[in-house]
């Protein structure tokens, strides 16, 4: 039987983190070397887990019942790497938490889709709103798509253009902003068995005096996993590895495990 997943577990009475600290510096060493000492598992890692992800999210049924804790598997992967060695089969660990994990990616999801609906929806509005339905959805399938696409490719027009293109951008920071505010919520469900509801208050709390620097985070991570597809998408193998550790250090430092002490080279 599924626990409440709006309610703490039994281990939902463990205070947020007294020792919660972040620093980009920090944040950088931590995150190379759990990169540097697990690179032959973080590859497998960027190959095994978006397969997993796209054939669960293909079957219909596993695109609720695995994709959500598959997604959430980064984060926790993230910080084992820096933690020490880590194995392949820990990206499965988020299906210890099944319930509470599923209830968590589904109330992010929804207030994630509500920004984005919010910030795009008026481009998206504008863009379509020249179309005649009628005569698209007479025209065959492939060219049907192909003139949806050219919509979008050439964005809204009229007055209320250049406020829709705006509106959009903004889209991402807020975005960012959620994803840092949130990040700690798996981990918190996963380690200290925390439910759903619990586990993103306890993060919303924690990653409140580093909010701005943890949106800076979300940007060099999404910056330095995008820089893989440059170099011929065998890149991302590596970077992708790399950009979750750097998210794994910086949970890792605001759960309070991290003591400062200068990095140790790794043999």
């Amino acid at each position: 039987m599924l626990e409440n997943v709006y309610q703490p577990s039994t281990g939902g009475s463990l205070p947020p983190s007294q020792g919660a600290r972040y620093n980009l510096d920090r944040t950088f060493a931590l995150g190379w070397q759990g990169f540097r000492n697990n690179m032959g598992v973080g590859v497998g890692f960027a190959i095994v887990m978006p397969v997993l992800l796209i054939l669960a999210i293909l079957t219909c049924v596993g695109g609720l019942l695995a994709a959500p804790h598959l997604a959430a598997a980064s984060s926790i992967f993230g910080l084992l790497m820096v933690r020490g060695k880590t194995e392949l089969g820990d990206m499965f660990r988020p299906f210890k938490s099944y319930g509470a994990i599923l209830g968590a990616f589904l109330l992010i999801f929804i207030v994630s889709q509500l920004v984005v609906a919010l910030f795009s929806g008026p481009y998206y509005f504008l863009a379509f709103s020249g179309i005649d339905w009628t005569e698209v959805m007479n025209l065959p399938e492939a060219e049907r798509a192909e003139t949806i696409a050219k919509y979008m490719q050439t964005g809204p027009k009229g007055a209320g253009a250049a406020l829709a293109n705006i509106l959009s951008f903004f889209g991402y920071p807020v975005s960012l902003y959620i994803a840092g505010r949130v990040m700690l919520a798996y981990p918190l469900i996963i380690e200290r068995g925390l439910g759903a509801m619990e586990g993103i208050r306890q993060s919303i709390e924690i990653t409140k005096p580093f909010q701005w620097h943890l949106m800076l985070l979300g940007l060099i991570t999404g910056i330095v996993a995008g820089a893989g597809v440059l170099a011929c998408c065998v890149g991302v193998l590596f970077s992708m590895p790399f950009a979750i550790s750097l998210q794994g250090a910086a949970i890792y430092q605001l759960l309070g495990e991290d003591t400062g002490e200068p990095i140790k080279a790794s043999s």
